[in-house]
């Protein structure tokens, strides 16, 4: 069974994993968390904690993404949720409507750390699933439509 990368995404806002999660400015769509860096799962390598927003075009390409690294661990998340508290009042200026967005896959590096929603397929070609990074949220296959995940 060959499958292909889909063109858009639903993302629907739901209770903490996707609360900040709609449009703003009438056009532009956004999603926002604070996150660690799952990508870092050496023992020699602390968790950093980021705060996150990205921001899509009304046709579901990405636009921008705003990235701060807060730091390392317990101390990190703290700064990580000021930094989230700034980028939330950015958002807020633009009166947000939370709502369900239709996004396209994308992938940037910030700091050395892969962002974004990754088209991914098994190796047998069977499965496919659209990861968001580095939140380690998974998104399934076939049916993009539908707005299910799995952490």
């Amino acid at each position: 069974m060959v499958m292909s990368k889909p063109e858009l995404i639903r993302i629907c806002p739901m209770g903490s994993s996707f609360e900040h999660v709609g449009r703003v400015n009438g056009s532009l769509q956004f999603m926002a968390y604070v996150t660690g860096d799952f990508s870092c799962r050496s023992p020699n390598r602390p968790k950093r904690c980021w705060a996150v927003l990205h921001l899509f075009k009304a046709d579901g390409s990405h636009h921008q993404t705003l990235a701060e690294c807060g730091g390392l661990a317990d101390e990190g998340l703290t700064t990580a949720y000021d930094e989230f508290d700034q980028m939330l009042g950015a958002i807020e200026a633009g009166n947000p409507e939370i709502t369900d967005i239709w996004v396209k896959p994308f992938e940037i590096i910030v700091d050395g750390v892969r962002h974004g929603l990754i088209y991914e397929m098994s190796n047998d070609g069977k499965n496919e699933w659209v990861m968001l990074e580095p939140r380690d949220i998974m998104f399934h296959g076939p049916r993009w439509d539908d707005g299910r995940f799995s952490t």
